[in-house]
């Protein structure tokens, strides 16, 4: 990941002053009543709580409390709506001040009291959130603990020497600007990275940076025999299990969406096994080589072949599919076949995932995949 560009926000273009000028513009245009001497004291108090607002709305835009802009905004423009509408007779605007003025500051009390007791940030991303904040500030691996809406609450010193950015420009970004969280695999600052996330208590989630050097160590590395079968170069099925899972968590996490297929080749009885298992294993190779980089699959059984398609929806996963049992197009594969005493028939079935997908396991979708192609014939 490149370094975040400080990028000026357009709401900086919207503070009260300069909404102000066209507040006081559309009141003169519907003023043209008995117009009310205004005391300059008014006048003062009207200044002064109207800075007082300017201030409040600088302080939340450069915070990152979004959620405070609006109704700061309406308060600063309702007390400025106030004495002008008396000073040039406009009576009807003047109450319509008054409204502004209170129910902007009834919205801004409810976001207080909800940041007070539900702990999200008014005057800053962190506010250390008392001493159950789970404060990973000195943890000596870059992590970051996020909210339940992706924005950074607490991150350690580890993380900011990696990303070079101070912690108040971290705390005002949610975790999606510093890294992308839908890939395991990040680049920041010309390094590849790991990343590992997972969920925690109280709707936190935790994004851990795993050197790739570090991750080089485990001993289940791709390639090993726990993920991939050397006899048909697909993932086994412990790892199209954990890929499965994680694609899972992806969808109910960020919204994303997935489709699975079952491909069930059915043999006649009149070949014998070896012959089955050879044209099985070609099967499967061929199918390692068609799939995109980011989709996965596994020989699950002796004839069933398990694909993963993430980020596709059901047309797509359909379309794959089709090409994928089309033999014709291949003809090395179509000779393998063609050795076969009986032409075996090809079974397949695509189902598609998007969220809410919370009960989902692996177990469940490939029961349901193979319940609906049936028992085995062979």
């Amino acid at each position: 990941m490149n370094e975040s560009p400080k990028v000026i926000s357009v709401q900086w273009f919207f503070l009260p002053p300069i909404v102000g000028v066209f507040t006081f513009m559309a009141v003169i245009t519907f003023g043209g009543g008995v117009p009310t001497f205004v005391h300059s004291s008014i006048w003062g108090l009207t200044a002064l709580l109207f800075t007082v607002m300017t201030i409040l709305y600088a302080i939340f835009l450069s915070r990152g409390f979004a959620k405070g802009l609006l109704p700061t905004q309406v308060i600063a423009q309702g007390l400025l709506v106030c004495p002008v509408a008396l000073q040039i007779g406009a009576s009807m605007l003047e109450w319509l001040g008054v409204t502004m003025v209170i129910c902007g500051s009834a919205i801004l009390l409810v976001f207080y009291y909800h940041s007070k007791h539900y702990g999200e940030h008014v005057f800053g991303k962190a506010n250390k959130q008392s001493q159950d904040s789970n404060d990973i500030d000195y943890l000596p691996v870059p992590v970051a603990l996020t909210d339940g809406e992706g924005d950074i609450i607490s991150v350690s010193d580890s993380f900011l020497q990696i990303t070079g950015l101070s912690r108040r420009d971290v705390l005002s970004y949610p975790v999606t600007v510093l890294t992308p969280i839908d890939r395991e695999i990040v680049n920041i600052k010309g390094k590849d990275w790991k990343l590992l996330q997972s969920a925690t208590s109280n709707d936190k989630y935790c994004f851990c940076l795993e050197g790739i050097a570090d991750a080089h160590r485990i001993p289940q590395i791709v390639g090993s025999s726990d993920i991939i079968d050397p006899v048909t170069t697909l993932s086994t099925p412990s790892a199209i299990a954990s890929y499965t899972a994680k694609e899972l968590y992806r969808v109910n996490r960020y919204k994303r969406h997935m489709s699975v297929a079952l491909i069930r080749i059915s043999f006649g009885d009149s070949d014998l096994a070896d012959a089955q298992n050879t044209v099985f294993n070609s099967y499967c190779k061929y199918i390692g080589k068609s799939i995109r980089s980011s989709d996965s699959a596994s020989a699950i059984s002796k004839c069933d072949i398990f694909l993963l398609f993430p980020e596709t929806k059901l047309e797509g996963g359909g379309m794959a599919l089709s090409k994928l049992v089309d033999i014709t197009s291949n003809s090395e594969l179509a000779g393998e076949f063609l050795k076969l005493s009986t032409l075996p028939k090809f079974l397949d079935k695509v189902f598609f995932y998007g969220p809410p997908a919370n009960d989902v396991t692996f177990d469940n979708i490939l029961s349901r995949l193979v319940s609906s192609l049936g028992a085995h014939s062979n």
